[in-house]
C-alpha cells in the first residue's frame, strides 16, 4: 500500500523544502525529519455487529502490516489486538494499549428479558451457531433483540458459538453480576502502534457504558522534534442508554471533558499535538455532500485549539460512507474519523486510507468486501526542519 498521490501539491512541498535547505544538513545547523505519515483506522471488528468480521480480520491486519506509515491509531480491535500486533511487529513494533479491565465479570440476562428472545430464536434459529445464529436472530427476532439490555446482548453475542444451549448456560441468570459489564471481556479497542521512538506514554480510561473507552498517549521523537499523539474512540448512540450520563450524547460530552483535560496535562503548547481516532462527531461539508454528526461536540475540539486540515482540502471525502460494502442503511455520508492538529509543525496533506475492497471466502462463497465499515485517514507531514 503506497503513499497517496500528492501530485503538484507534493512536488511543490519538495521544492519549498529544497529551497529552504530543509534536508539533513552535514554542518549540524539544521535537523530535518523524514516525511512523517500518521494514520487512524477503525477496523470494524465488532463481533456480531459488522458483517464478515472473522473473514476480514486476517487480510485487514496483513494490509496494515504492509502499510507505508510511521504511526497508526486503531479502534475496534478488542479481541484481535494480539493478531494486529503480530502482523505489524516488523513495521510498527512499539505499542501503547490498555490491557483489559481486571476481574471483569460477564454480564447476564434476567429470565424475564431473555424468555421472549429465546422463544423467537428457538422457533427460527434452533441448531445454528456462531455467525449463522447471529444473522438469523438479526433477520427474524429484531424486535425481541431490541428489548434486551446492552449487557445482556453482549453476552448473547459473545457466546453465539455455543448455539442456543451455550447462550442459555452462559447468559441467563437470576443473579446478574454486579461487576464490570462491558463488551468483549472488558477489552479496550484502541491503541497506538509506531516505528518511531516513544519518549513518554500513558493510557487513561474514559467514562463509558457497555463499550470500554480510553485515550492513549505517546510522545514520539521524529528526528526534527517531538510530537504529542493522542488516540481515542468516542462513544456513539447504539442501544438504549443505561449509563450515568443520561444519554449517549451526554456520555460523549463527558468523554470530551476527560479527553481535553488529559491532553492539557500532557501537551503544554511547546510541542505539536495530533488527535486521531473515530470521534463519532464531525462537521457538515456541503461541497462534499457530508452531513454533520453532533457538530457541537466537534466544535469543542476546534475551540480547544485543534484544526482539521483535511476538512479544508478540495478532495475531502467521507469516512463513514453509503458506498461502503459493509453499510446497508443508506445513511448520508459522514466524516467521523479524524486527524486533528494543534500547532502542526509543517504542511499537512491527508488522504483516505484502507478504502480498498478485498475478496473474502465465506460460507456463502466469495464476497467482495471493504476491509471495514469505516475508511481510515493518513496524514503526511512534509518539510519539517528545526535549527
Amino acid at each position: 500500500m503506497g503513499r497517496p498521490d500528492l501530485g503538484l501539491w507534493g512536488l511543490s512541498l519538495v521544492a519549498v523544502a529544497m529551497a529552504t535547505g530543509c534536508s539533513d544538513a552535514d554542518d549540524g545547523e539544521q535537523q530535518c525529519a523524514e516525511p512523517l505519515r500518521v494514520a487512524t483506522y477503525n477496523g470494524g471488528l465488532a463481533v456480531g455487529s459488522v458483517a464478515h468480521w472473522e473473514e476480514r480480520m486476517a487480510p485487514q491486519v496483513a494490509a496494515l502490516g504492509a502499510a507505508d506509515i510511521d504511526l497508526l491509531c486503531v479502534q475496534e480491535f478488542w479481541v484481535y489486538w494480539e493478531q494486529l500486533t503480530e502482523a505489524t511487529a516488523a513495521t510498527l513494533p512499539t505499542t501503547v494499549h490498555l490491557p483489559p479491565i481486571e476481574d471483569c465479570q460477564p454480564p447476564a440476562c434476567t429470565p424475564e428479558e431473555a424468555e421472549p428472545l429465546d422463544e423467537c430464536m428457538t422457533a427460527h434459529c434452533d441448531g445454528l451457531t456462531g455467525t449463522e445464529l447471529v444473522d438469523c436472530g438479526s433477520a427474524q427476532c429484531m424486535d425481541e433483540i431490541n428489548n434486551v439490555s446492552g449487557p445482556c446482548l453482549q453476552c448473547l453475542l459473545a457466546n453465539a458459538d455455543g448455539g442456543l444451549p451455550g447462550i442459555r448456560e452462559a447468559c441467563v441468570s437470576t443473579d446478574p453480576s454486579s461487576g464490570s459489564s462491558y463488551l468483549y471481556d472488558c477489552a479496550y479497542d484502541t491503541g497506538i502502534l509506531t516505528s518511531l521512538p516513544v519518549v513518554a506514554q500513558q493510557s487513561q480510561p474514559l467514562d463509558s457504558y457497555y463499550v470500554t473507552a480510553a485515550v492513549d498517549f505517546a510522545r514520539i521523537d521524529t528526528g526534527a522534534g517531538e510530537i504529542d499523539v493522542f488516540c481515542t474512540h468516542l462513544g456513539s448512540a447504539i442501544f438504549d442508554y443505561e449509563g450515568e450520563h443520561g444519554s449517549w450524547k451526554g456520555e460523549q460530552s463527558a468523554q470530551i471533558d476527560q479527553l481535553l483535560a488529559f491532553i492539557e496535562d500532557h501537551n503544554d503548547g511547546t510541542r505539536p499535538a495530533v488527535l486521531l481516532g473515530d470521534l463519532n462527531n464531525g462537521p457538515a461539508i456541503d461541497s462534499a455532500g457530508i452531513v454533520s454528526e453532533w457538530p457541537d461536540h466537534y466544535q469543542r475540539l476546534l475551540d480547544a485549539g485543534f484544526t482539521n486540515p483535511y476538512a479544508e482540502q478540495a478532495d475531502v471525502d467521507c469516512t463513514f460512507c453509503p458506498d461502503n460494502t459493509l453499510r446497508d442503511d443508506n445513511s448520508d455520508p459522514r466524516l467521523l474519523d479524524h486527524i486533528l492538529w494543534r500547532h502542526p509543525p509543517a504542511a499537512v496533506h491527508t488522504a483516505r486510507f484502507m478504502s480498498e475492497t478485498v475478496t473474502l471466502d465465506t460460507d456463502d462463497g466469495s464476497v467482495e468486501s471493504n476491509y471495514s465499515d469505516h475508511y481510515g485517514l493518513v496524514s503526511e507531514v512534509t518539510g519539517w526542519c528545526t535549527e
